[in-house]
């Protein structure tokens, strides 16, 4: 139970990580499935807010000191966990849909933790 909650939470700081990377090459997160602008909200939350509901399960402490420690583990560390996760299974060639397929897998694990 607590594996799928620590790989969600990874999963989740890797998509955010995908699109700060996508960001800063200039590639559109536009084109995540047509969704609009949602690519880039899908970035943020998974990124920000997500993660937090797997780790406070874990570790059992406040959602709001989860949150706040969380924000720099996700902005510092999520690029450089998505550039080893690339470097490992793959050239990272189209990064939205490796986005969306994180995001959805750290969906798919959340669920697993939960039910688990």
């Amino acid at each position: 139970m607590e594996v799928f909650f620590l790989i969600s939470a990874i999963l989740f700081i890797t998509t955010f990580g995908i699109y700060s990377l996508m960001h800063n090459a200039g590639i559109q997160s536009v084109g995540v499935s047509t969704m609009g602008g949602g690519g880039t909200l899908i970035g943020i939350i998974s990124g920000f807010l997500l993660p937090v509901i797997p780790l406070t399960q874990l570790f059992g402490i406040n959602f709001f000191l989860v949150f706040l420690i969380n924000f720099p583990i996700a902005w510092f560390i999520g690029p450089i966990i998505t550039r080893i996760i690339l470097t490992l299974f793959g050239r990272g060639i189209n990064l939205p849909k490796t986005m969306i397929f994180s995001f959805i897998l750290g969906i798919i694990t959340l669920i697993i933790g939960f039910s688990i």
